[in-house]
């Protein structure tokens, strides 16, 4: 087993971060396996029940087929509702893997006692591949499998078979094993770079912020304009231009970068857009009080570092009904309190940009 052990281990080294950040992906996967696969076999198993009575030599599988047939309608109610729970659907996709795993395993021991178990080895290969998890949680499942067959072979089948069946037990567990390891890698992996190519289309490689691409997706959900509360903040940062001539680049991305942090932490990444070179906008719900809050503890936060940014807000209500109505009249406030700074420090403010 040291050298299961020794792959498990260079999956859990390689892919766990990959794993952790496509969560979300595998668990809507693995949902829709389950369900696919439950009402797959809820068919089947339906049909070869209602064939138990009609043909002899699938009589002795009846108890088998119906029981399997009943379980996984309760595994369908199960799924109802669980969706977007991760752990619930990780949960119940075990549940499934363990009961196939135990029909294959009643029907190899228990009902045919006398022959060399195919069912079993067959779902043991099989059915892991339909799902993602993280490795050791799969291998493990597939192991305790095994082992059960084991100790069933040994306590009902005939002796002829022991040798047979237990062979085929292990060394089919292991290729299960070693195919899970092959495929769940490989499709993590997968995810991962689907991720990586999603985020550099709605994410500013400086700022970690959502760019512009992915602020007018936001724009064109229908449902933004039935949001509680909707307001707009729209913040641009102050004497960029002064501060790239006179320290270089390198000053003037560390202030972007700390301004989008300080906005971030305020108000939220998901809510929070880089739209420009040196402007911010957040699109999300608060009381005014918060946001005037929030607003005051942004501007001294970022004074401390000798920072300066113009601020401006917008609620979408009667007199801003619209979202890009409510947006021009925070980019309006916010040019507005850009020019007082300037005035306020005697600086020309066509030097801006």
């Amino acid at each position: 087993m040291s050298l299961i052990s020794e792959k498990i281990s260079f999956i859990n080294d390689g892919s766990l971060n990959s794993y952790r950040m496509v969560e979300d992906k595998i668990s809507e996967h693995n949902y829709k396996s389950l369900l696919s696969f439950c009402v797959f076999l809820k068919v089947v198993l339906g049909i070869m029940s209602i064939l138990s009575f009609v043909i002899v030599s699938l009589q002795r599988y009846r108890m088998v087929y119906i029981g399997i047939f009943l379980l996984s309608g309760i595994i369908l109610i199960l799924l109802s509702g669980i969706k977007d729970n991760k752990r619930q659907v990780r949960i119940v996709m075990y549940m499934f893997i363990m009961m196939v795993m135990s029909m294959g395993i009643i029907l190899g021991t228990i009902i045919d006692r006398n022959i060399v178990a195919t069912s079993y080895i067959a779902l043991i290969l099989v059915t892991p591949q339909l799902f993602i998890d993280r490795p050791e949680r799969m291998c493990a499942a597939i192991f305790l499998s095994s082992l059960l067959f084991i100790v069933m072979v040994v306590n009902f089948k005939a002796t002829h078979t022991f040798g047979v069946d237990i062979l085929n037990a292990v060394v089919f567990s292991l290729i299960s094993i070693f195919l899970y390891i092959y495929n769940s890698n490989n499709r993590i992996n997968q995810y991962h770079l689907e991720k990586t190519i999603r985020d550099m289309a709605e994410y500013d490689e400086l700022t970690g912020l959502k760019n512009r691409n992915a602020y007018e997706k936001t724009l064109k959900d229908n449902n933004i304009n039935n949001k509680k509360d909707l307001f707009c903040l729209y913040v641009d940062v102050n004497g960029l231009h002064e501060l790239n001539n006179s320290m270089g680049h390198e000053a003037g991305d560390k202030m972007l970068k700390y301004i989008a942090k300080e906005v971030q932490i305020l108000f939220g990444k998901k809510d929070t857009y880089r739209i420009g070179g040196d402007e911010y906008l957040v699109l999300s719900n608060l009381n005014e009080n918060i946001l005037n809050e929030k607003v005051k503890i942004l501007k001294e936060t970022v004074e401390k570092e000798n920072y300066h940014i113009a601020v401006g807000s917008a609620y979408l209500n009667d007199e801003y009904p619209e979202v890009d109505v409510m947006i021009k009249e925070a980019e309006k406030r916010m040019y507005e309190d850009k020019k007082k700074y300037y005035e306020n420090n005697n600086m020309d403010r066509r030097r801006k940009r």
